[in-house]
């Protein structure tokens, strides 16, 4: 018998913050972040550097959130750059099943349901965490070219209709990630003051 009796309206909403605010799930995020910001940023130092940029100038320009669209970069450290994107990205799914799995096994009464327990469900159900979202950006993308194959109006060709959106997602991405690196250094610099 579950020791949360969920009534599955607006009372569920209090029992939330006590089931999400536990040190073991934020410890599991917080290690699992770190980790994927400490391969991130040796990715990027090590993709700025192998383009010809020398460590001070890295530094000076970059800091602790080094992004390789600031510099002139070469296609090795770009591949470098979204490479350490993919697994951030990846990591923060490995830790949102862990947590998740936490929660669920806590709602069934095994108040007791370790990081160690959560880890190994996470080696043997990897297969889901990657795959699903790669599966789901292909089947987007399949869509996609079908919606521009579809679209005669133009008189150019799909591939520079691809072209031309991958160029428009590029600069929305760029535009994002720049304000997340200008973001972060406001509030680093804001908190070091």
């Amino acid at each position: 018998m579950s020791p949360y009796k969920l009534h599955f309206d607006f009372r569920d909403i209090f029992l939330a913050p006590r089931l999400a605010l536990s040190g073991k799930k934020i410890c599991i995020f917080l290690k699992y972040n770190i980790r994927a910001y400490i391969v991130f940023l040796i990715l990027n130092y090590c993709g700025l550097l192998l383009s010809g940029q020398s460590l001070r100038d890295i530094w000076s320009t970059q800091g602790l959130y080094p992004i390789v669209y600031n510099m002139n970069p070469s296609w090795f450290a770009i591949c470098l750059f979204w490479i350490g994107v993919f697994y951030w990205i990846e990591s923060i799914f490995f830790a949102s099943t862990a947590v998740s799995r936490i929660t669920y096994k806590q709602i069934k009464g095994d108040e007791f349901y370790s990081i160690k327990h959560s880890k190994s469900f996470i080696n043997k159900h990897w297969h889901a965490i990657v795959f699903s979202p790669i599966a789901i950006t292909l089947i987007l993308l399949f869509f996609f070219h079908v919606c521009c194959y579809i679209r005669i109006n133009w008189e150019d060709t799909l591939f520079r209709r691809i072209i031309f959106f991958n160029n428009i997602f590029n600069l929305l991405l760029w535009i994002i990630i720049y304000n997340f690196h200008y973001i972060g250094i406001n509030y680093f610099y804001n908190i070091s003051c």
